[in-house]
């Protein structure tokens, strides 16, 4: 009875080792294989560590050389900047903002695509501020011009001119400068005159079925853009009506617009798209104003921006995005 119990023990541990075994080399495997899975996940994610160090060093330099184009700009024009105090704050914060972002160590994607959108909101910014100091040179190059007495500027050249009836060659040649002088000033004139805007905006509106409107992100429910401004003083200016031209670049950077809607830029010599116009009864006070954009097809996801034009000249930004 010994033997055989012995006998079937033996037979049970035989039977048992091809298990053990095919157990172990399974346990290798496994083994093995959470080896590689971890060294292929290491890599991976220290190749995607490596992308957002190399992204967040293109904003920093994009960052950084925006900031130094605008403070060389701020040098020169340093006897403007109290009239543009407000929009040099609006600048600092978003530079802080900005700064804030890029200084963390380890930035996230989502961090850096805010930074990003924080460049370019700052882009707009910039350009904006650009444009208003411009205006301001122009306006005032043109009152000196006017208190310095450039109409008896004017008046002592044609006397000049008169004198010289008889001389053809130098008669020709103070015409031309005379033109020339009357040129630069027309344009001087004209750059001034151009209408200036503030507060610009742009969001997406849907239209109830009651005809209320409510502004929207989302571009589902967007039925049509509005684009608002606020059309400024302008001494300059003559009172009258103003074109003022929307130009909207879509997310895949095509203007929405309708066949046969261009205008010269005045500073490219450019033929340019504009989505919509409204034209609008200036007489030299603070006004606003709105426009609206609708179309067939649904809109997209993405960013939108948002370009005024009057008289060919550029005169304000904005951007919105539906989500």
């Amino acid at each position: 009875m010994t033997e055989t119990t012995s006998v079937n023990s033996n037979e049970q541990k035989s039977n048992l080792q091809p298990i053990l075994i095919v157990l172990l080399l399974l346990s290798l495997i496994g083994n093995a294989y959470l080896m590689y899975s971890n060294q292929q996940l290491k890599s991976s994610t220290t190749a995607t560590i490596d992308n957002l160090e190399i992204e967040k060093a293109d904003l920093q330099a994009e960052f950084e050389g925006m900031i130094a184009e605008l403070d060389d700009y701020k040098e020169e024009n340093m006897e403007m900047d109290s009239a543009l105090v407000n929009m040099e704050s609006e600048i600092e914060t978003q530079k802080q903002e900005i700064k804030n972002l890029l200084s963390k160590g380890n930035a996230t994607r989502q961090e850096l695509s805010q930074a990003k959108n924080l460049i370019e909101s700052l882009r707009i910014i910039s350009k904006d501020y650009k444009v208003k100091v411009d205006q301001l040179v122009a306006e005032n190059a043109y009152l000196n011009q006017e208190n310095t007495g450039l109409k008896d500027e004017v008046v002592a050249k044609t006397d000049t001119i008169e004198q010289l009836v008889g001389e053809k060659e130098e008669l020709t040649t103070k015409t031309t400068i005379l033109a020339e002088q009357k040129d630069l000033l027309q344009k001087v004139v004209k750059r001034g005159s151009v209408m200036m805007v503030n507060d610009v905006s742009a969001t997406g509106i849907k239209v109830r079925n009651n005809g209320k409107e409510t502004e929207t992100n989302n571009e589902k429910q967007t039925d049509k853009i509005r684009v608002c401004f606020d059309l400024m003083p302008n001494p300059i200016a003559d009172a009258g009506s103003k074109d003022i031209l929307a130009r909207i670049v879509g997310p895949g950077g095509t203007t929405l617009a309708l066949s046969g809607t261009s205008f010269k830029n005045a500073e490219s010599g450019e033929e340019t798209q504009y989505t919509t116009k409204t034209v609008v009864a200036f007489n030299g006070d603070r006004e606003k104003h709105c426009m609206y954009w609708e179309q067939n097809t649904p809109f997209s996801k993405g960013l939108y921006t948002t370009e005024l034009y009057h008289d060919g000249y550029w005169i304000g930004q904005t951007s919105f995005e539906l989500k």
